[in-house]
């Protein structure tokens, strides 16, 4: 617990943490505004619950893309600095070091999404909101709100995962920081229509399952079973990748995504020399 305190001052002390979260609120108020008040809408007036759901649908969108670049910054930065060495000497461990900063982001995520809480019921409130017609009063049932809330908290972890593994390879807050953003927007896409056309062509169906295993994929199968029955189609689904199974092996899936990350960070980082710097 030591680490995770020490970790999670010092993210309240940088910067960035305060840009991302002013930024995601900009970016998601863009996002309502776009929804809500957009040229598609019907007359219906849209009960609150109906934008609270998916205000906390976008932030966990933007939440990825966030806990990614504050990962890379987060962790990166200890070795460009030249922290780590000084971090590690407090004694507690290499392992609790890393566990404490993800652990220390996880936080980060809850207080994202209770933002977005707090600007989804506040647009809800003062802005003449409509329904559009994907967005049916069904999925303001409390229910589908927790889910979708928990979701959009716990979702995106295993990205920041991701990013912790790569500023730890690369020792560089700017590396982890794109190789984890192009992964997360470009990198999955690319990876599994390349897999789904290798296996046409070369009579491997194996590599059909490699789409099934990806973070966006099973991610994108939570998110439709936070959305309950009336869930839209996601881009996932349009390009014909589909999850394995349904949304409890889906999060079996991201947890062995982000056991396999932060496992790989730790090996990783034990054997990284301090002294040496290399």
């Amino acid at each position: 617990m030591g680490a995770f305190r020490a970790e999670l001052y010092k993210l309240r002390l940088r910067p960035v943490t305060f840009w991302l979260l002013g930024l995601g609120a900009l970016f998601l108020l863009m996002a309502l505004v776009t929804r809500f008040l957009g040229p598609m809408t019907t007359g219906e007036i849209a009960p609150a619950g109906v934008v609270l759901r998916r205000g906390i649908a976008s932030a966990g969108g933007l939440l990825a893309s966030g806990l990614i670049i504050l990962a890379g910054s987060f962790v990166g930065s200890e070795f460009t600095w030249g922290t780590a060495r000084t971090v590690v000497a407090r004694g507690e461990g290499r392992a609790f070091l890393l566990v404490g900063k993800l652990g220390a982001m996880a936080v980060f995520a809850a207080v994202f999404v209770g933002l977005a809480v707090v600007v989804s019921l506040g647009f809800g409130l003062l802005a003449p909101v409509h329904l559009t017609p994907v967005d049916p009063t069904a999925a303001a049932a409390p229910a589908i709100i927790g889910r979708t809330m928990l979701v959009s908290v716990l979702g995106p972890l295993p990205y920041a995962a991701l990013a912790l593994l790569l500023a730890v390879v690369a020792r560089s807050p700017t590396l982890a920081t794109a190789g984890g953003l192009l992964y997360a927007v470009v990198g999955e896409r690319i990876i599994g229509g390349l897999a789904l056309w290798l296996g046409g062509v070369l009579g491997w169906s194996w590599l059909g399952w490699l789409p099934k295993l990806l973070v966006g994929t099973n991610l994108a199968a939570l998110e439709r079973w936070a959305a309950g029955p009336v869930a839209e189609a996601s881009l996932t689904e349009a390009i014909g990748l589909v999850p394995v199974g349904g949304p409890l092996l889906a999060a079996v899936v991201l947890s062995v995504h982000l056991l396999v990350a932060v496992g790989l960070a730790v090996v990783l980082f034990d054997r990284y020399d301090l002294k040496a710097g290399s």
